[in-house]
């Protein structure tokens, strides 16, 4: 684990701030999101083998995360790390509840409340940005 003085360092304005620049760059350049839901869909794969691709890809890229944050010290300790890792589990409890409940939903039903549950995301982004909520 890092010392103080490297947690001071990295806890900086500056640090931060550079660490947020560079990685809302990468990330808006290569967000694989996009790139991922058409390669995947290029296969004519059935929706829950589609969903699951998906949603592991995601789990592991935020995993990779987690682990360069913690090997760079970006944690202040290792129970904030651990924190961070066990954040993955209820997305992985998610998909396992959404498999069972994907064929008593129908899909108008679960298209309505993904983009319904979208645009309440979209609406706490904007409103959180602009200093509202």
């Amino acid at each position: 684990l890092p010392t103080s003085a490297d947690r001071e360092r990295a806890e900086g304005p500056l640090v931060m701030g550079v660490v947020g620049v560079v990685s809302g760059v990468l990330f808006g350049a290569t967000n694989v999101g996009v790139q991922l839901v058409a390669f995947v869909r290029s296969f004519d794969l059935s929706h829950g083998v589609f969903v699951g691709v998906v949603a592991l890809v995601f789990v592991g890229i935020n995993g990779l995360r987690v682990g360069a944050a913690g090997a760079l010290g970006l944690y202040p300790d290792a129970a904030f790390a651990l924190a961070s890792a066990a954040a993955a589990v209820p997305a992985v409890a998610g998909v396992a509840v959404g498999t069972r409940l994907r064929d008593r939903v129908s899909e108008r039903l679960r298209r309505g409340l993904v983009l319904g549950l979208l645009t309440v995301i979209g609406l706490r982004l904007i409103l959180g940005g602009a200093g509202v909520a």
